[in-house]
Order: structure tokens, then C-alpha cells, then sequence
């Protein structure tokens, strides 16, 4: 970094360093250095500033977002990103959803789906901690492969049982079109 400050005062130099220092806040913020993560997006911002760069408002909008995390205790931080991960795994099971209802709407075999779910759910319950949103989209898949063998649904925790009854709904418009 010290090397790249030193380059010179030309735009492009500036735009590279401001490149950098975004690249090194997003560093910063994943290994939970929030004051650092801050204080190299004040330098972004302030070198877009001088440069005209066209990121300067997204740049703010990260600084701004920044500073806030900054300044939320670790508790909350924890508690964000667990209802960051939650809404992360419901947009997932609806992709599965839209996914399964075309393939069943263009014939797919459901016991082979079946199968390819369950080994999606054993991958995912593999990866993930009991109680945890990678643990109840594992869950999920596990209920979506119940569904394409014609078993009955296990119970899905909260915010999954919407993207499921649309996948039955979806096998039930199926198999009433002759």
C-alpha cells in the first residue's frame, strides 16, 4: 500500500490505490476489523472525491454501512449476520423452487430429482451446524426430496414452508395435465 501512495498523484494512479483500499476494507470487515474497514473507505471516498470516480456514491453507501456495523457490539453483529444468513438460505430454497417447478413442468423424472435433492441435503446437513440456517435449508431439501417420492412433508422451520407447498403445488398442476 505504501508503494501505491507513493506512485504519484495522477488519476489513474489514485483510482488504483482507491481500488485497493476498498478491496483492503472488505478485508478488514471479513476478519471483523470494523474501525480499520472504516477508516480505508474514508480514504476511498475521499480519493473518489478528487478523481471524479463513478463509484463515489456506492463508495459512501459502503462507508456509511461500514460505520454502522462499526458501531454495533459484537452481539449484534452476530445477531445481523445470522438474519443475514436466514434471508440468504429462504432465497436459496426459492431458486430450488422455481428451479423444480420448471423441470417438473418439463417432464423431469421425479425420482431422479428426489435423488439429486437428497444428496444436495446430505451435502448441506454435512456443512451445517443443528439449529443454524445452513441447518434448516438442509431441512428444506430434505422435505423437497420427501415430496418428489410422494412421501408426506416433514415439518420445515419457519420461512421454508411457502417455497415447499409451491413445489406440491407445482407436482399436483403436473399431474393433472394429461
Amino acid at each position: 500500500m505504501v508503494l501505491a501512495r507513493e506512485a504519484g498523484e495522477e488519476r489513474e494512479v489514485l483510482v488504483r490505490l482507491s481500488v485497493l483500499l476498498f478491496n483492503l476494507a472488505g478485508f478488514y470487515g471479513r476478519v471483523e476489523r470494523h474501525e480499520d474497514a472504516v477508516r480505508s473507505l474514508e480514504e476511498v471516498v475521499a480519493l473518489d472525491e478528487r478523481t471524479g470516480h463513478p463509484d463515489l456514491e456506492s463508495d459512501r453507501q459502503a462507508l456509511e454501512n461500514a460505520r454502522r456495523l462499526a458501531a454495533l457490539t459484537p452481539e449484534e453483529r452476530e445477531a445481523l449476520a445470522r438474519a443475514s444468513a436466514d434471508e440468504q438460505a429462504r432465497a436459496e430454497a426459492v431458486a430450488i423452487q422455481d428451479q423444480i417447478g420448471a423441470m417438473l413442468q418439463h417432464g423431469a423424472d421425479r425420482a431422479d430429482l428426489a435423488a439429486r435433492v437428497d444428496e444436495a441435503a446430505e451435502q448441506a446437513t454435512a456443512a451445517a451446524e443443528a439449529d443454524s440456517p445452513e441447518g434448516d435449508f438442509a431441512s428444506y431439501l430434505r422435505a423437497v426430496a420427501a415430496v418428489l417420492r410422494g412421501e408426506p412433508a416433514p415439518e420445515v422451520p419457519p420461512g421454508f414452508a411457502e417455497p415447499l407447498a409451491a413445489i406440491v403445488e407445482a407436482m399436483q398442476e403436473g399431474s393433472s395435465n394429461p
